[in-house]
């Protein structure tokens, strides 16, 4: 949900909320994109390193997806953000560790199945990303026409440890 929240709304969010122009909005939006891509590379440097460190890798790709989880909670806080400077940042923090959260969790299918089966989950996980962001985006678009930001942030934010705990309780037990 954020990653689709923060990739279709930022601009949306930025004219509606802090009265930018698209022009005046497009100074701030293109900044956490940015971050999107750093939390990629940062979420795979991060569990790499504790791999590094004789860490099992889907352990590692789990303290990863959690600590992000608890960054994530920052979301939350986006619509208190007083200046479009401080949401771009919040926005960009939200971003940051959803984008860190998948690059890990797309990569669990490959450490618990193996290279030759775990095609199909990736496959289910980006077509399961496409149908969730139809669904997604329409209901961000009635919950804000009615309720505002609050609630579509609060929820979000609690989505990647809604996710970590069905990654917990999923998990295999195979070596």
């Amino acid at each position: 949900i954020l990653y689709s929240l923060w990739t279709n709304w930022t601009t949306v969010y930025l004219v509606g909320v802090h009265h930018l122009t698209l022009v005046q909005a497009a100074w701030y939006a293109w900044i956490p994109p940015v971050f999107a891509m750093a939390g990629g590379f940062t979420g795979g440097w991060a569990s790499l390193r504790l791999v590094d460190r004789g860490v099992p890798a889907r352990a590692a790709r789990f303290r990863v997806c959690l600590a992000c989880a608890i960054l994530a909670l920052a979301t939350a806080l986006v619509p208190l953000a007083s200046t479009a400077a401080t949401a771009s940042a919040a926005i960009s923090l939200s971003i940051f560790a959803v984008s860190a959260f998948s690059v890990n969790m797309y990569t669990l299918p490959l450490d618990t199945f193996g290279g030759g089966r775990a095609a199909f989950a990736v496959s289910m996980l980006v077509a399961s990303y496409g149908a969730v962001q139809a669904i997604v985006s329409t209901l961000i678009g009635a919950v804000v026409d009615v309720h505002g930001y609050i609630p579509v942030t609060s929820v979000g934010a609690l989505m990647p440890l809604a996710a970590c705990a069905v990654l917990w309780y999923t998990r295999s037990t195979r070596s």
